[in-house]
């Protein structure tokens, strides 16, 4: 990127930020950026239309129906009259409902009748909700000799009904148990709330029919959106009456710049070029990674991740490392095969959108599948693993243990599933801090570079203890020797402090609080074979519900719960991808790369 400043006359504001967005690449700096009414006017537009397409019914595909004729801005407005209305009419029919369930639970009384007992013949009557551990109280200590009836019904809510009717009765009773008969009788409540239906049936059908004009409106948005990064660049516009120039700053990406300088001269504009400031962090970060790593950006896309100018960028390595990930923690063929299916159904129903998340689909769910016929697990079945095909693939050192009673057999597949896990914890973290290492050598900062390298090493390190702690190998010397060879590297080249002795001091503080996080983010990598493992085990239990011979109500009641129990296992083989395999991305292999992901999104002034 490189940072601009446009110059131009006060009179040639609008036509030099007009032929900006025509351009479409320059990415005004935030400070430069003002407020009027017509900049608030089209914010509001965009709110309304935002809320208006909340409102559109999301079931509805709108590639299957035809659109209205009516205008973007004119849809907007009777979406949401009619959303309004549709929140009325379901809150009156809530309202009339509650009063219908006033006759539910006292019977079909007239309030005429009641009324005119009480006017004809002062006999007060009362209907009251009382709480049931109040209720003997009440009923013996509060109701006077003046009671002519009293009559106790059961509630289900924690009160008890009760009916009280007297001649001048005056009682003390809270307001709260006083259940007032509605003024309307209950064939009224009825007609009105089949009325209110009625017309609520009215207004979700209309919603139906707007919401086919969701991709109009969603372009309106667009549109709305584009109008209004240039409303605030053209109100952020120096504008000094001393003044004959008018100028703002912004960001151009590097091979945009002879194109732009072109521009300027064909449109009478001056502009300064710049490299950007080290430190400034407005810098907005344009990602053009090649065609294979776009699957993985649309799952950083959709949790707003995106790294910051001067980081490292690490799609690439994600592109890599999840589908490894993915393939420990479900670590079932069948699975995958389902995973697969259910991609390309979606594809189908879903051809308008994008194709990457999709293909990224494909890439997880591929690596489901040749992980789990490695590994000879297809359903957690030993029978399905053992047909001729799939057991030909089977690579023996890897192959899942089927038989829970051979103690030293599953005992040596948990420990190389364990030993598998640690061994692309230690490829993860020291990929990455090569990367950073590498990194820091292009920025010219050679002390960051050498003490990357330093925590490669101590990251060797971790892995051999952990190798000692689980396995008993003899690595604790050189466990030893790598912590201490990298905690050298890193307490002398850890700080730029000019005095040694305090260079060493103060890294070596930094070096300790690190290393237990270093040896806490290696351990984590031991959650691929504890996900994978569960669910394997899950699986096989399900299907040993499938072979017990016990007649046919428990054998439908066994195949019931092992579909439960696989639907179970391929939900959560979906969490999984993001809660332990994007999770081990982000976290672990992203903080070993020094990568905080506090990029500014790259948002070019372009056309409406």
């Amino acid at each position: 990127m490189k940072h601009v400043t446009v110059f131009c006359l006060p009179s040639k504001r609008e036509a030099t930020l007009e032929s900006l967005r025509k351009l479409g690449i320059l990415h005004v700096h935030p400070r430069h950026k003002g407020f009027s009414a017509e900049t608030q006017e089209i914010e509001d537009k965009i709110a309304f239309a935002e809320d208006a397409l909340k409102a559109m019914p999301s079931s509805v595909a709108p590639h299957e129906h035809a659109s209205t004729d009516e205008s973007p801005e004119t849809v907007v407005n009777e979406v949401l009259r009619t959303n309004s209305e549709l929140a009325g009419v379901s809150q009156g029919i809530e309202e009339k409902s509650s009063l219908v369930g006033w006759y539910k639970r006292w019977g079909k009384v007239d309030r005429n009748t009641v009324n005119a007992i009480d006017k004809e013949k002062g006999i007060c009557v009362y209907f009251l909700q009382i709480p049931t551990k109040e209720l003997v109280e009440f009923l013996e200590g509060d109701l006077s000799s003046t009671v002519h009836t009293k009559w106790v019904g059961e509630n289900s809510n924690g009160t008890t009904l009760c009916c009280i009717t007297g001649i001048d009765l005056d009682l003390n009773i809270p307001i709260g148990w006083i259940d007032s008969i509605p003024s309307e009788s209950l064939d009224v409540l009825q007609d009105e709330i089949e009325s209110l239906e009625d017309r609520r049936a009215d207004l979700e059908s209309d919603l139906v029919r707007l919401s086919h004009s969701r991709a109009e409106v969603e372009g309106y948005i667009l549109r709305l959106q584009n109008l209004l990064k240039f409303q605030v660049a053209y109100e952020g516009m120096t504008r000094d009456e001393t003044c004959d120039i008018s100028a703002f700053a912004g960001y151009l990406p590097e091979e945009d710049v002879p194109s732009v300088l072109t521009h300027a001269n064909e449109n009478e504009y001056a502009i300064v070029v710049e490299d950007v400031d080290t430190d400034d962090s407005d810098v907005p970060t344009l990602s053009r990674v090649p065609k294979w790593i776009r699957p993985i950006e649309s799952l950083f896309s959709f949790f707003g991740i995106r790294p910051g100018y001067k980081e490292l960028d690490s799609h690439w390595d994600a592109m890599i490392i999840m589908p490894i990930l993915v393939a420990l923690l479900i670590g079932d063929a069948g699975y995958g095969a389902l995973y697969l299916i259910g991609t390309l159904i979606a594809r189908r129903q879903f051809s308008d959108m994008k194709p990457e998340p999709f293909r990224l689909g494909y890439i997880l769910s591929i690596s489901c599948i040749v992980w789990g016929a490695l590994t000879g697990n297809w359903f957690g079945s030993e029978a399905i693993s053992g047909l001729p095909l799939l057991r030909d693939v089977v690579f023996q050192p890897i192959a899942t243990q089927f038989d829970l009673s051979n103690q030293e057999a599953v005992k040596a597949g948990i420990f190389m599933s364990i030993k598998i896990s640690f061994f692309v914890g230690l490829l993860h973290l020291g990929v990455s801090r090569i990367r950073a290492a590498v990194h820091a050598v292009f920025r010219g900062d050679t002390y960051r570079a050498i003490t990357q390298c330093g925590w490669c090493v101590v990251v060797i390190g971790n892995f051999l203890l952990l190798q000692a702690m689980f396995f008993q190998l003899p690595t604790i010397p050189a466990t030893l020797a790598c912590i201490l060879t990298g905690g050298a590297i890193i307490c002398f080249f850890g700080s730029t402090e000019k005095n040694i002795a305090k260079r060493i001091a103060f890294s070596s503080v930094g070096f300790c609080m690190d290393l237990v996080g270093v040896f806490g983010d290696m351990l984590s990598y031991m959650r691929l074979f504890a996900v994978g493992f569960t669910a394997f085990i899950l699986a096989m239990l399900s299907n040993m519900l499938l072979v017990q011979d016990t007649g046919i109500v428990l054998t439908i009641l066994g195949v019931a719960i092992a579909l439960f129990g696989h639907t179970l296992n391929l939900v959560l083989g979906i969490l999984a991808i993001l809660v332990h395999g994007f999770r081990l991305h982000l976290l672990e292999g992203s903080k070993h790369a020094e990568i905080e992901s506090a990029g500014v999104p790259y948002q070019p002034l372009n056309g409406v």
